[in-house]
């Protein structure tokens, strides 16, 4: 057995408790119905339609407002980041590129290293060529002051 409560008429908590109670079944179905209709369906296309034509229409004077007042639209923002990714790309191809072009005019230091040691060789043989010349020129000096003095 069920008991129901009278509703404490002191208490407005429980005055809207038991009107909720009693009302809501009924309204659960009339509104279940209604949003089951065909013409809840047009009603809210409807509906839809005008709310998208409101916010073009909104977007529209915004973005006037903002080339009124030079401030940045959405879609100017939009445009120059793209700029911007496209700059980055060319800045990331150069980069690239310069690092190719050093590594070329950078020979490995083993490369250098041998450059190193053939520059040395051949230090070493011009001076023991020019060394040799002087020695041989000191002997043809001596060899004509010979012949001279003879």
């Amino acid at each position: 057995m069920i008991f129901m409560q009278t509703p404490n008429y002191m208490d407005p908590f429980s005055i809207w408790k038991s009107m909720y109670t009693e009302m809501e079944p009924t309204i659960s179905k009339s509104m279940q119905k209604w949003l089951e209709s065909d013409e809840y369906a047009a009603f809210s296309g409807q509906l839809l339609t005008i709310s998208l034509q409101m916010e073009q229409t909104m977007r529209k004077h915004a973005e006037q407002l903002f080339q009124t007042y030079n401030v940045p639209t959405k879609s100017d923002l939009a445009r120059i980041m793209d700029l911007l990714i496209g700059l980055e790309a060319k800045v990331d191809a150069v980069e690239e590129r310069l690092v190719q072009i050093e590594a070329n005019a950078n020979p490995p230091q083993e490369i250098r290293d041998q450059l190193s040691q053939i520059t040395n060789q051949l230090d070493t043989i011009s001076v023991n060529l020019l060394g040799n010349t002087s020695n041989n020129n000191r002997k043809r000096a001596q060899k004509s002051e010979d012949h001279a003095n003879e």
